[in-house]
């Protein structure tokens, strides 16, 4: 008990900033006169020479490391005087604890994880709550990401379509006998990425066919902006390659293109075959 007292006084005294001081920095300003800087922060030689320190520097790498506890939780299970952003900076920083990336996730981490999303189902809170369940279903079915099944009247086939976006942008090319079809072939952008554009126009149906333009839809995926002009400097000037990041002038008047792409996708293919 003594030593939880211990690392809950000194954690105090540094989020109080008991340890500031005054730092004088000697400088050389642009016209070569010297200068005399003041900037405060903390004395960390006062806080490592502090009695409490060893202490207190075992005690957090007990929690930290051996008991597997995250920082929040360390400051809420602890009922420790100090906010998360201090905390964070005073173990790397005070007692040179290497902190777990974000993508490390403890065993103890997945046990309190589990207790909360359990404790949250049975009480109908947190994200288990009405309110949120009702957000997670409006923010699933939006505008965007609509998917599904359209039929392609020039190649005679189905194909998928991943936006409400690319089905007006697919209907008003029917509606102007423009052939076309998606995805159908993958640039090489760089050593590790590739990219599939969507929308290709092709000058005629049969097998010598060429490709005069190429689509792509920029809907909400900023990293297509990246892609779209890393491939329009290897395309050779006979291909016009266009990016879309308005719809409006593709839609129809008076026409609810979203309900009207909820009612006409098929979402699953096979089944509509049979």
């Amino acid at each position: 008990m003594d030593k939880l007292l211990n690392l809950k006084s000194l954690l105090s005294d540094i989020q109080n900033k008991k340890f500031y001081v005054t730092i004088i920095k000697h400088d050389i300003n642009k016209e070569g006169k010297p200068i005399c800087r003041g900037n405060k922060g903390h004395d960390v030689n006062k806080i490592k020479q502090d009695k409490r320190y060893e202490e207190c520097k075992k005690l957090l790498y007990h929690y930290y490391y051996e008991k597997e506890y995250g920082i929040k939780y360390m400051i809420k299970y602890l009922n420790l005087p100090i906010t998360y952003p201090v905390l964070r900076m005073t173990l790397l920083s005070f007692f040179n604890i290497t902190l777990r990336k974000h993508n490390e996730i403890t065993d103890h981490l997945h046990e309190i994880r589990k207790e909360k999303a359990l404790h949250e189902v049975q009480n109908k809170i947190g994200w288990a709550s009405e309110e949120c369940i009702k957000k997670v279903k409006i923010k699933n079915s939006s505008a965007r990401g609509i998917q599904g099944y359209y039929y392609n009247k020039y190649f005679k086939k189905y194909v998928w379509l991943r936006s409400s976006w690319e089905y007006i942008y697919a209907k008003w090319l029917d509606s102007k006998n423009i052939i076309w079809d998606v995805e159908c072939n993958m640039y090489k952008i760089n050593e590790n990425k590739s990219y599939r554009p969507d929308f290709f126009i092709f000058d005629s149906i049969n097998d010598n066919k060429k490709i005069i333009q190429i689509v792509e839809i920029k809907g909400y995926w900023k990293d297509k902006v990246y892609k779209y002009e890393e491939l329009k400097k290897q395309l050779t000037k006979n291909i016009d390659f266009v990016l879309i990041t308005n719809i409006t002038p593709y839609c129809e008047k008076g026409i609810n293109n979203i309900k009207e792409w909820k009612l006409k996708r098929i979402i699953n293919y096979e089944n509509k075959r049979s």
